[in-house]
């Protein structure tokens, strides 16, 4: 026995003793490493207690370690995408006529640079025509009424002619007025100027106006293959205009990227017309709508072009490189000096460089972020300017394999880990479920005309949020402007028959005037007032709204316009047209999504059918949001299974409404409750690791030091796994950062 006096020189020597014998393994030894020549054959002490390692210049040498300083510097995460070049709504518009004719003056060619307002065409038609005709034909039979009901009016003040004449000669003069006054209307609707209708009364019947077509904004003539005489159809495109000062870059982002893009994003673009040559941007709106078929949603930037020699043209394809990760440096080292396997991660660290050695400590990290060429750690046991190897590392951190599976605290914050007790839980039966998130009855609206027309305006812009009977584009045709004219005639028809019955009631009382002319006049009278009503209830359903008809009746002027208004609250989703665009009539425009209460639609096969009833308690969870867990049950069935793919629709609502913005048409897995719960001793799910076919977790013992251990599972549903053999309530395991444990167990020795 030795001593107490002996002991503690008895531990130096057995310390001595350890890194003599590891030096000695290493003279014995010859290794190949990294393309390098064979270790050496001496000059390499470990201290594995300590951390430490120390190299001879000639061991330094012959392992080529090198070292580099650390620094503080962002490191970028991006998510790439594909991107392409679209002018904006307000600045692309198409140019069409809302008769057919011949054109017979051209002012404007390919390529040319216009503004607002400019002549572009003129075309004649045979429509027009008819207009010009109706025009002229109710100018003069207004003119002979006007003489007939000046010249009546005097001889009636002198008694020479009874009243019932003048009434009559006053009757018709109103009605010529109206006939002027809504073909001069119609006349106005098609573009025509106030001057070139007025020119057309004054002139003889020799003249024959052209129908003129004006662009709606300033920019250049994009497309046109238009030449005299050609023959156009109504509503065909016949010029396109661009104005590509500001282009709009719709990108397409997978379904899983989408969760980590947010406005204000910088964004890095590079159009195949211009390798090498990338573009700086922002992100500026986020799409809320996801393509059913490719799972893709949308996120728009914008560049802004040269106004003298435009660079990026409508229709151009290129790359988007979006950075999703924060600009706050952090310290940053090369990825080659992170070694070590799973939670553990550490560094090497330059402590001393002499003329007679090399020493090295090995410090633990925790790492924030990594990419292929360097990763960033958390300050604290590192610090800049700290030198850390990056060559020659991977040999020399074989010297430092784990003994035994016990997490530093880095290691336990790499690994996220956390520690929980087994305890009895209720675990279900479950019936996992394909599914999507969708929209419940009345929160999605397609919105259409119900006339044919152009669009004149466009108010709103993408993703744009409204509310419930808000304009949000205006729409130009002719059969809303026949309608109000026809709403405007029948008004003032049956206004001068009111008045002219009022007037005649007292003379039928002296048989002045005959009954059955009254009859009549009463019967005309309530035919005018059938047709406004028909006029502005067609009016109504075209999307008029009540003060809007009182006041086109008020003012005697009918709208330019039809305004479409929103049915619902909601996002602005779809949009595919532009200004000036053709719309047919109940053509679909815009779509619109309330996202503010979702639901999610499963999709049941034949054999899963049965299990499943309305009332049956869900959970719904997103492939794109791993964090996601809502609760719901299921509220509708669609009672039919589909022929293409035999499946039968289910639909559950949320319990709560409080969850993030979720799109349509994201992809969902669905866990419903098939069975009774059964109380069983059980772990989370999260905590079970698979090796092969057998299952694992991971308990931990005094002193932290965690034990890999092989459990029997019983019923397993989406939160829990019930055990039956290999584990005791109470005892201590992990329930998160199971992976990375797996990974660094593999790596003890």
């Amino acid at each position: 026995m030795f001593s107490r006096s002996q002991q503690p020189t008895i531990r130096m020597k057995a310390k001595v003793m350890a890194i003599v014998t590891i030096t000695i393994f290493l003279c014995s030894v010859a290794i190949t490493h990294e393309g390098h020549a064979p270790l050496p054959s001496k000059g390499v002490q470990v201290d594995v207690a300590k951390g430490l390692l120390t190299l001879s210049p000639e061991a330094q040498r012959s392992l080529g370690v090198q070292t580099t300083p650390t620094a503080l510097r962002t490191l970028d995460q991006s998510s790439l995408a594909y991107a392409t070049l679209i002018t904006p709504w307000q600045q692309q518009y198409f140019v069409s006529s809302q008769l057919s004719g011949r054109i017979a003056a051209l002012h404007v060619n390919s390529g040319d640079t216009i503004e607002a307002g400019q002549l572009l065409v003129e075309i004649e038609s045979p429509e027009l025509e008819s207009l010009q005709l109706e025009l002229r034909n109710s100018a003069n039979a207004l003119e002979l009424s006007k003489r007939d009901y000046e010249r009546l009016g005097g001889l009636a003040r002198d008694q020479v002619v009874t009243g019932q004449q003048f009434i009559e000669a006053t009757n018709k003069f109103e009605r010529d007025k109206i006939a002027v006054q809504i073909a001069t209307s119609k006349l106005a609707s098609l573009g025509l100027s106030e001057s070139a209708i007025n020119s057309l009364l004054a002139n003889d019947n020799t003249t024959s106006l052209r129908l003129p077509l004006y662009s709606g904004i300033t920019g250049t003539v994009s497309h046109s293959d238009l030449s005299v005489g050609r023959v156009v159809s109504a509503n065909e495109h016949l010029f396109e205009i661009n104005d590509v000062s500001k282009m709009w870059v719709q990108i397409g982002i997978l379904e899983n990227d989408l969760a980590r893009i947010r406005v204000g994003q910088p964004v890095e673009i590079e159009f195949t017309a211009f390798p090498e040559e990338p573009v700086e941007a922002t992100v500026a709106v986020i799409g809320d709508f996801i393509d059913p078929q490719t799972h893709v949603g949308t996120v728009w930037a914008e560049v802004l072009n040269s106004t003298n020699d435009p660079k990026y043209l409508p229709g151009m394809y290129g790359t988007a490189k979006i950075k999703t990760s924060d600009s706050a440096e952090l310290l940053t080292i090369p990825n080659a000096s992170l070694l070590g396997t799973g939670a553990e991660r550490y560094v090497l660290v330059e402590v001393a460089a002499t003329a007679k050695g090399f020493e090295y400590r090995r410090q633990n990290v925790v790492v924030e972020a990594e990419n292929s060429a360097i990763a960033q750690v958390k300050e604290g046991a590192l610090f800049p300017n700290d030198r850390v190897v990056s060559r020659g590392g991977l040999v020399l951190s074989s010297f430092f394999v784990l003994g035994a599976l016990r997490l530093s605290p880095e290691g336990i914050s790499n690994a996220g880990l956390r520690i929980e007790p087994a305890a009895p839980q209720l675990v279900s039966e479950i019936l996992s479920i394909d599914g999507m998130i969708d929209l419940p009855p009345g929160r999605l609206a397609t919105i259409s005309s119900q006339l044919s027309g152009t669009i004149r305006r466009i108010l709103v812009d993408r993703n744009q949020n409204v509310t419930a009977g808000q304009i949000i584009a205006e729409i130009a045709g002719l059969p809303m402007m026949d309608t109000q004219l026809e709403l405007l005639r029948a008004d003032r028809e049956a206004q001068l028959l009111e008045n002219t019955l009022q007037r005649l009631t007292p003379a039928s009382q002296t048989q002045s005037v005959a009954m059955r002319r009254i009859w009549e006049m009463q019967s005309a009278r309530d035919a005018a007032l059938n047709r406004r009503q028909s006029a502005w209830q067609t009016l109504i359903s075209m999307g008029l709204v009540a003060q809007e008809l009182e006041q086109i009746l008020q003012s005697g002027q009918p709208r330019e316009t039809l305004p479409i208004r929103s049915p619902i609250d909601g996002v602005i989703v779809k949009f595919n047209k532009v200004l000036g665009d053709s719309v047919a009539t109940n053509e679909a425009i815009f779509e619109i999504h309330d996202l503010s209460h979702v639901w999610a639609k499963g999709f049941l096969s034949e054999r899963e059918a049965a299990k499943v009833r309305i009332g049956t308690p869900t959970r719904i969870r997103l492939p794109s949001n791993p964090d996601f867990v809502a609760e719901g049950k299921v509220v509708r069935s669609s009672r039919l299974f589909g022929e293409g793919n035999r499946t039968l629709v289910v639909w559950i609502e949320f319990n709560k409404q409080d969850e993030p913005r979720l799109q349509r048409n994201l992809l969902a897995r669905i866990s419903a409750s098939i069975g009774e719960p059964q109380s069983a001793l059980a772990v989370p799910v999260s905590a079970i690791v698979r090796d092969g076919t057998r299952s694992f977790v991971f308990v931990q013992k005094e002193g932290g030091l965690l034990e890999r251990r092989f459990v029997e599972l019983g019923r397993v549903d989406d939160q829990f796994a019930a055990i039956l053999t290999g584990l005791s309530p109470g005892e201590q395991i992990a329930v998160q950062g199971t992976e990375e444990l797996q990974t660094t167990y593999s790596s003890v020795r």
